[in-house]
């Protein structure tokens, strides 16, 4: 993550990011979505939930941005924490 983390950044638009490599706990007030991403070379290509099913079924699944095949130690989560501003 570390190795990457300025193509990341690059890709975001927020006031504020940080990367950290673990789940963030509920905060009273805060939101989060979890995203699936590809990590196959340099995609970072964000992968539906029935993709991620299917491979974890054993069934073949495909990432449909770089077409390679989607395994678990490719597949990267993203947790995005915000909260309303009033």
């Amino acid at each position: 993550m570390k190795d990457n983390e300025n193509q990341i950044k690059a890709r975001v638009t927020a006031k504020t990011l940080n990367l950290i490599n673990t789940n963030s706990p509920a905060e009273a007030g805060w939101f989060s979505q979890d995203f699936n991403v590809c990590l196959n070379g340099t995609c970072y290509a964000a992968i539906k939930e029935n993709a991620v099913e299917k491979m974890k079924e054993g069934k073949k699944s495909t990432c449909s941005y770089c077409d390679n095949p989607l395994i678990p130690e490719k597949i990267g989560l993203i947790q995005i924490q915000f909260r309303k501003l009033e």
